[in-house]
Formats: C-alpha cells, sequence, structure tokens
C-alpha cells in the first residue's frame, strides 16, 4: 500500500474532529502533521498523537490495509527518540563505569526496540526487556 491511503485517512480523520492541518507522508512509514497548534495534537507526553496512530492503525485495518505507519506532529516523534537513545547511550556508559546494571523508565514495544539497537553497536554492554505490559522496560547491564 502506499503512503497515499494513509495520508488521505489521516487527514480525514482530522477533519472530522475538526482540526485545520495538513497531512504530508515524509517517506514510506511516517505521515508528518503540520499545524497551526502542535500541543494539541501531541498532548500531555504524546497522549494525543499515539491516540491518533492507534485510531489511524484500526482504521486502515479495517480497510484491509497495511498499518504500520507512525504519526509525527511537528517532529516531535524524532526529538522523543533522539533524546531516548540519548539516554540509552548515557546509561550504557554508566552501566560500563560502574559496572552496575540500569533499568530504563517504560517505555513501548517500538521505543524499547530503538534502545536495542542503538546499544547494539557499544562492546561491553548487553539489553534485556524486562517486566510485562505497559510496564516493560529495557535493562541494560555488563557483557559477561
Amino acid at each position: 500500500m502506499s503512503a497515499d491511503v494513509a495520508e488521505s485517512q489521516l487527514a480525514e480523520l482530522l477533519k472530522k474532529l475538526g482540526v485545520n492541518a495538513t497531512v504530508k507522508a515524509r517517506d514510506d512509514s511516517t505521515l508528518d502533521i503540520e499545524t497551526e497548534d502542535p500541543s494539541e495534537l501531541i498532548g500531555h507526553h504524546g497522549e494525543v498523537i499515539d491516540a491518533l496512530q492507534h485510531v489511524l492503525r484500526v482504521i486502515l485495518h479495517r480497510n484491509d490495509q497495511e498499518a504500520g505507519f507512525i504519526v509525527d506532529v511537528d517532529g516531535y516523534r524524532v526529538k522523543q527518540h533522539q533524546k531516548l537513545q540519548e539516554l540509552a547511550k548515557e546509561k550504557a556508559t554508566q552501566v560500563l563505569e560502574t559496572g552496575e546494571p540500569a533499568t530504563l523508565p517504560p517505555m513501548t514495544s517500538f521505543e524499547r526496540r530503538l534502545v536495542h539497537v542503538e546499544l547494539k553497536e557499544i562492546d561491553g554492554v548487553e539489553t534485556e526487556s524486562l517486566g510485562d505490559g505497559q510496564g516493560r522496560r529495557v535493562m541494560i547491564k555488563k557483557q559477561g
């Protein structure tokens, strides 16, 4: 499926919600929303943007379309992912210096994957996902 279908479905959803915004496909997996008030669509800790992404996935799934799109508003997700990768590297450095494991806060499966991939390239540390459901988190420890 092309991003065009997802783009038009998200634009229609926003229109029905009374949100004045434009939607553009950044690439084959990311849809960018441009609006006057990005915070309105991001919400507290990304709750609104997460909900929009979930609703879009349901709509696409019901129409037998691929639903693996990431919805972003004003580069919010890009900035959050960069912060998460920086935190993971800082914690990995701390683990290497102290030898003590470090546990990151709970995060989504996508965010955990970002951490695992980011730290895979750092010699001397390994990662492991722990916990269940919304409490699932990544532990960083020395290899060994």
